[in-house]
């Protein structure tokens, strides 16, 4: 049975596309022996270190998020969507309740909103540390740990392998966030998030030769941080490029 770490970025909706490669890595026989995820990749990650099945996973959020309420009447005090629906999700189904309890080692990477410098998480309570990695400002509130207001931990480290550099297991990064081919043309939307991958690019390149093995499925471009409404077929986008990909691997 190989063994692997992993390190999962954040990229809102299109981090369903993490349970597609797990998917892959589990039918192929992969032991995960420890995790850095960011973002979505923090919520998936915590459930695969708990010992949770990538399908299980993929099951309760498509589950949790029809249940997603938009929030229109409270936006400056609070965000564009009530977090509840996410904090069910995690404290309703997670079993392990402390990140150092976890059976299998797991970093978050969260941003403290005041300093805006990163911090990775290797203990305290799940629940809120999962939730600061993933509330995007303005989507979401932030979350508060120790008197501290934090926020996704894509703003500082979206791609956060670092951590995983101690264990002796090759290390398999997954990057969801393609860039956009540049159209002049685009809508002033369309043109913000190419900015922000940008940023999110420029961050990562340091990042990127930790990895033994990297996956950025390039069909994701297609798809937006708040796609929610094509989640399985983000998921397969995954699944297939980890299959294509790492199959190539093994035949070189």
């Amino acid at each position: 049975m190989p063994s692997t770490s992993l390190c999962l970025s954040g990229g809102g909706a299109r981090g369903m596309a993490h349970l597609g490669v797990l998917q892959y890595l589990y039918e192929k026989g992969y032991k995960i022996e420890a995790i850095s995820g960011t973002s979505a990749g923090a919520i998936i990650g915590a459930f695969i270190a708990d010992g949770f099945h990538p399908a299980e996973i993929g099951e309760l959020i498509l589950t949790h998020i029809k249940r997603l309420p938009v929030n229109r009447h409270h936006l400056k005090q609070q965000g564009l969507v009530n977090v509840n629906f996410l904090k069910d999700l995690v404290r309703n189904n997670l079993r392990t309740k402390r990140i150092e309890e976890l059976p299998t080692p797991f970093f978050a990477n969260a941003t403290n909103y005041a300093t805006g410098r990163g911090a990775t998480f290797t203990t305290g309570p799940i629940l809120d540390v999962v939730i600061a990695s993933a509330s995007i400002p303005i989507v979401f509130p932030p979350m508060m740990i120790e008197g501290i207001p934090y926020v996704d931990g894509g703003l500082s480290c979206n791609f956060n392998v670092e951590p995983l550099k101690k264990y002796a297991f090759p290390i398999i990064g997954v990057f969801v966030n393609p860039l956009v081919p540049y159209d002049p043309a685009a809508s002033v939307i369309a043109q913000s998030d190419r900015a922000i991958h940008l940023t999110l690019r420029e961050m990562i390149l340091e990042t990127i030769p930790l990895c033994d093995v990297f996956l950025e499925p390039p069909d994701l471009k297609d798809f937006t941080v708040l796609n929610v409404k094509s989640l399985p077929v983000i998921r397969d986008i995954g699944y297939q490029f980890a299959k294509q990909m790492l199959e190539a691997n093994e035949q070189s």
